[in-house]
């Protein structure tokens, strides 16, 4: 196992552990506190009213934590919790005054009252996204209003249900004293209820789903089953919450489920702190607090109470106990808990060893016949067939585009495939859904970093052994001895996964602190803990260091030799002829060749996708007259010198320099991931540098919002021509030569010139954009660019997913332009042969670094060129 010396995690330095200990004791010492107060407070001269007001305030924490629970934790924006508070209080009371049930059957029907209208919500509304679950439950709130005027006979109408009665003890009804401690008892009672399920799998489950519901199903969570189970125990809470409220005030009203109630739910949870156990609490204690003391002013209630919230969201936007946390972070006031030490830790490899003999045996982990997946006019798979070996490390690769991800995104359940059979592990899956994939031992790796932020780094690792976990909720409800027993187990599981990928100092950080290339390790190792059968990873290398990429390649090492499977999806073609024993290639959609990584290399197919013709056809692919020699170098029209940019914790370029010359075209060449597309963007404004500098005609634009930069005269034609769809082609047309809209004459001019160009566009002027074919967008794309009259053109991947004729018909048209116009075009473009053929000048990419620069010529003679696409010895070792 590669990990730190044997130590303790929480070796942390003594005033650190000092304070961690007196926050504890404080904690501790607050709830004493708090118990002390609650349980002497009828007995210090308190009247009715405010032992009332206090068992008032004890119900609506209740009701906060149950809309914290679905609101917080799950991402569920329910508006519906007041009308579920009421429909716990009508059914209690209802049943206690008409039915003359006793008051101690009454309020636990109450809540299960409540926990099934839930229920029924959610089976009804938890299939629609965000914004239309809370308007649905919005009006299922109204529809429960409605029920409670229009049920007369029920529940009294707009009068309300009066005479909702009081617990008894024998024939003696409970005192107002001796129900304000009933309702602090059991409210009490709900919020540890919630904090252990919170604490739980569940609650890990949970915020899972909120912070990335596609990741927490690739780890076999499955979204409806617990977004279900966790409303419906949200219901519940407010079920008692409102069962409790009906017999301390011994009526029930249908104003119990109006806007003002959830208008002061929500500030309280906004205002605390949403997601936190303690946040939202004291939130509704303030709300409560303020409501009295402005009670004179009631008619101004909800002016009052809706500036604070707007205040509130701007000073404090992650609320007071958010805030709290930032500070404490900023100053290094980190969680310290006892960890196991290394000694104690399970070796996670063993784990393999011992799968099933029927998962891991077969000779074939994987088969994938005549796959075919279709987007619109898009074929984005035809007839691809793929079969991963047991105990192989397999690989797939190809051009962007080609059609790596969909056929991974097919074989995991997050598209469902036109034609063909998926056979994976034994099993024929037939349009499964992704946890079914994941738990049938099918483990993927996103190619984007798909980590759950909020948790930590050892929380991240407990949600991917979410499948090893046997705890019922009822366990974690009660925190039953196997329970406790359970979670240790688990926790020294996901250390040793840490461990194994050199993460186990990182363990109680924030994931989100982790640097891009610990983010995936982290997500590898989250990966490992599902206990996969066929491990799946989709570009595991980006971004990754030297060392990290080293730690990697041994680990994909180190699970082949222990029989497991991985199907590899990598742009690093270094990395990827190092580790896999066999390779598939697709282009466009199609499977174009397959074999060990020596043959892949050589396969004249394969190098023609990569650089657009063979390496024997190369030279005869420049063109027979000798281009314009450009202008004078003295006066670049673009420089970029020692350029840095990336994304979050991404570095994808580093140091790069290139120029441009007027009425230069200059190709940008290098393999998939190598910062092609973010050059462009970072000289078109779209991404702030880190550091370097970006001069257009002599002046620096690198502090320039786009906007600005398109005035300068920089045009960006970007990678899958992203037009606007729903606009026609005039309208898109238009809205590329926004900069010159007032000058009517120029406007019309530039217009007539653009369109002069692309005839097509003319008979298409009227027609959606979105229903162009492939070619007509990209001519619209170029020409919406033109619009903008640029003295720069930028294009990026203008081929992609384009057929052979329409390509060559597209460089023909860019060929005349930079000759006729004089037009400077910086061309990014993965067919690098035909590139070269109409540039002057290129420079490639590798890592984010230019390793090669030099004349077309220079450039299509140096073989190191194809070592950068194809792999071999590093260019920039």
């Amino acid at each position: 196992m590669t990990s730190a010396p044997p130590r303790r995690a929480n070796s942390a330095p003594p005033g650190q552990r000092a304070r961690e200990w007196i926050r504890q004791l404080g904690r501790w010492l607050g709830l004493l506190g708090v118990a002390v107060l609650v349980i002497l407070a009828p007995f210090v001269g308190l009247n009715n009213f405010w032992l009332m007001f206090l068992a008032a305030l004890a119900i609506s924490l209740v009701l906060t934590a149950s809309l914290n629970l679905a609101m917080g934790y799950a991402g569920l924006v329910s508006m519906a919790h007041t009308g579920l508070f009421a429909t716990g209080a009508y059914a209690s009371g209802i049943l206690a005054a008409k039915a003359g049930w006793p008051v101690w059957l009454s309020l636990p029907m109450g809540v299960v009252a409540a926990a099934v209208v839930g229920a029924l919500m959610a089976l009804a509304t938890l299939r629609a996204a965000h914004l239309y679950f809370a308007m649905i439950t919005f009006a299922f709130n109204l529809v429960l209003v409605e029920i409670a005027v229009e049920a007369v006979p029920l529940t009294g109408g707009l009068v309300g249900l009066l005479g909702v009665p009081r617990p008894r003890v024998g024939d003696l009804p409970l005192t107002i004293a001796d129900y304000y401690l009933l309702t602090w008892a059991l409210a009490g009672l709900a919020l540890l209820f919630v904090r252990n399920v919170v604490d739980s799998r569940y609650g890990r489950a949970f915020i899972a789903l909120r912070d990335g519901e596609d990741a927490a199903a690739a780890l076999g969570i499955a979204p409806f089953r617990y977004k279900l189970l966790n409303f419906t125990l949200s219901a519940a809470l407010a079920g008692l919450g409102g069962a409790l409220f009906a017999h301390l005030n011994g009526f029930v009203h249908p104003a119990l489920a109006g806007a003002e109630g959830s208008l002061n739910l929500f500030i309280a949870l906004l205002l605390g702190g949403i997601g936190t156990l303690a946040g939202p609490l004291i939130g509704m204690v303030l709300v409560t607090l303020l409501q009295q003391l402005i009670a004179p002013l009631a008619l101004y209630q909800a002016l009052i109470f809706g500036a604070i919230l707007l205040v509130a969201m701007m000073v404090v936007p992650a609320g007071l106990v958010g805030a709290w946390r930032q500070f404490a972070e900023a100053r290094g006031w980190r969680r310290e808990e006892a960890l196991p030490s290394d000694e104690e830790l399970p070796d996670p490899l063993a784990y393999l060893a011992a799968q099933p003999q029927e998962a891991v045996s077969a000779p074939i982990a994987l088969t994938v016949r005549g796959l075919s997946k279709r987007f619109g006019g898009l074929q984005a798979l035809h007839q691809v067939d793929l079969e991963v070996k047991a105990g192989t490390v397999h690989g797939l690769i190809g051009p962007n585009g080609s059609g790596k991800s969909t056929t991974v995104n097919c074989i995991t359940g997050m598209y469902p495939p036109d034609a063909g059979e998926i056979i994976a592990l034994g099993h024929l899956l037939h349009h499964p859904r992704p946890h079914r994939v994941a738990q049938l031992g099918v483990v993927r790796v996103f190619q984007l970093v798909h980590l759950f932020r909020q948790m930590t780094v050892l929380e991240n690792v407990l949600v991917g052994l979410h499948l090893r976990a046997r705890q019922s909720v009822l366990d974690a409800l009660l925190r039953l001895p196997r329970f406790l027993q359970e979670e240790q187990q688990l926790r020294r599981q996901a250390l040793a996964y840490l461990a194994l990928v050199g993460l186990r100092d990182r363990a109680l950080l924030p994931a989100a602190r982790l640097s891009y290339g610990q983010q995936r390790l982290l997500e590898l190792a989250r990966a490992l803990a599902a206990n996969p059968h066929l491990l799946i990873l989709d570009e595991p290398a980006t971004g990754l260091t030297a060392e990290e990429l080293r730690r990697v390649g041994t680990l994909i090492a180190r699970l082949r030799a222990a029989g497991l499977p991985v199907l590899l999806i990598e742009h690093n073609m270094a990395f990827v002829m190092s580790l896999c024993d066999r390779i598939s290639v697709l282009d466009h959609g199609e499977k174009i060749a397959e074999g060990p990584p020596e043959a892949i290399q050589r396969d004249p197919t394969v190098i023609e996708v990569y650089l657009g013709t063979s390496r024997g056809a190369l030279s005869s692919a420049l063109p027979a007259a000798p281009t314009p020699p450009p202008p004078s170098p003295a006066h670049p029209l673009l420089v970029v010198k020692d350029l840095t940019a990336g994304y979050g914790a991404v570095t994808a370029l580093r140091g790069v320099s290139l120029e441009v010359r007027p009425g230069e075209f200059v190709v940008l060449l290098g393999a998939n991931g190598a910062g092609k597309t973010t050059t462009l963007r970072t000289i078109s404004g779209l991404l702030k540098p880190r550091h370097g500098t970006i001069l257009f005609e002599g002046t620096p634009v690198h502090t320039l919002p786009p906007h600005r930069i398109t005035a300068r005269g920089v045009a960006h034609v970007p990678e899958g021509r992203q037009i606007f769809p729903n606009l026609t082609v005039l309208e898109n047309l238009q809205l590329g030569g926004y900069l010159f809209r007032s000058q009517r004459a120029l406007f019309q001019e530039t217009l007539e010139q653009v369109i002069a160009i692309f005839p097509r566009l003319r008979e298409r002027s009227h027609q959606l954009a979105g229903t162009l074919s492939g070619g007509e967008q990209q001519m619209l794309a170029i020409g919406r660019a033109l619009m903008s009259r640029p003295r720069l053109l930028m294009l990026d991947e203008p081929s992609l997913g384009l057929a052979v004729k329409v390509v060559d018909e597209l460089f023909a048209f860019l060929a005349r332009l930079q000759r006729e116009h004089q037009l400077a075009i910086l061309l990014v473009e993965q067919q690098a042969a035909l590139a070269l053929s109409l540039a002057q000048r290129g420079y490639v990419l590798e890592n984010g670094q230019v390793v090669l620069q030099g004349t077309a010529a220079d450039l299509t003679a140096e073989e190191r060129v194809q070592q950068v696409y194809l792999g071999g010895a590093s260019v920039s070792a």
